[in-house]
């Protein structure tokens, strides 16, 4: 478990009262419900600032004293480091920070995580990019770090190796790479233009040299129009399991089951009960 915790910014929060004039009016049933849930113990939800402005509130989780804990290493990233994707290898951590932009490498010693160098530089020319989107160390040390049309190769030490155009099946304005056991994942969202409406796309390709992407699977996301899903659907994402890969199926409460062969990975598309066994089920005393 990895958390990327910032400090809180001010948001300018609360208002502050003109000379004179009235703060800000409020329901006296919103006040009874926030005075009942302080006096019950409800609140407490944890609000994690990363990735660039974007921020998560995980569900409260209050199991009883007999429940165990999960166990994870936090690590804490500076203020000044913004961390758009991250991955990780042989005992170190790689942060893509799109800003910079640079790769950001970190490494675990006896007192905790500690900053060990970075590489990459903002351009135009051989390993360097200017609009970062994605990252992913792959299954022979090699780090990866992809932007709209190019994908950067370096040692896992940081050394630079290569940049591909990879040709993929349509257009992603913000790809993501993810590493396969043979080749690499590229996966986005895609623009279908269409009669009546546009629909996005979730999009997985594979390809087994890094340049000629073939698909694996898509999945619609929204129509422009609203009448299929909403512009804040599912995230799309690549998660390894410890044979197979999951891929998120757009706004629909689906997962593909991604499995490796000889040639094109096969996709299947699991819904319902299908993909029961990739949840975490509570009894029934954890989550009341």
């Amino acid at each position: 478990m990895l958390e990327l915790r910032e400090h809180e910014r001010n948001a300018g929060w609360p208002p502050r009262r003109k000379p004179g004039g009235r703060g800000p009016r409020r329901s006296r049933r919103v006040g009874l419900a926030l005075l009942l849930a302080g006096g019950l113990g409800l609140g407490g939800v944890a609000v994690t600032d990363a990735l660039g402005g974007w921020v998560s509130r995980p569900a409260s989780f209050r199991p009883g004293s007999t429940a165990a804990r999960p166990a994870a290493d936090t690590v804490t990233v500076p203020d000044a480091l913004a961390v758009r994707d991250f991955d990780a290898g042989d005992e170190r951590l790689y942060l893509l920070d799109p800003l910079a932009p640079a790769v950001h490498v970190l490494a675990r010693t006896a007192t905790g995580w500690q900053l060990a160098g970075q590489f990459g530089a903002e351009g135009a020319g051989p390993g360097e990019f200017s609009n970062p989107t994605g990252l992913a160390v792959l299954g022979d040390g090699r780090v990866a770090v992809i932007e709209p049309g190019r994908i950067h190769f370096f040692t896992g030490e940081g050394d630079y190796l290569e940049s591909v155009a990879p040709s993929l099946p349509c257009g992603m304005p913000l790809p993501r790479v993810s590493a396969a056991h043979r080749g690499l994942f590229v996966h986005g969202t895609c623009l279908r233009v269409g009669g009546a409406s546009d629909t996005m796309m979730a999009v997985l390709t594979w390809s087994d040299t890094g340049e000629d992407y073939e698909l694996v699977a898509s999945d619609p996301r929204f129509t422009t129009d609203g009448s299929f899903g909403h512009a804040y659907g599912s995230e799309v994402a690549l998660s390894e399991g410890s044979s197979h890969y999951l891929f998120g199926a757009g706004s629909t409460p689906c997962v593909y089951r991604i499995v490796e062969g000889d040639s094109l990975p096969r996709a299947t598309r699991q819904c319902e009960q299908h993909w029961r066994p990739y949840r975490l089920d509570l009894d029934r005393a954890t989550r009341a």
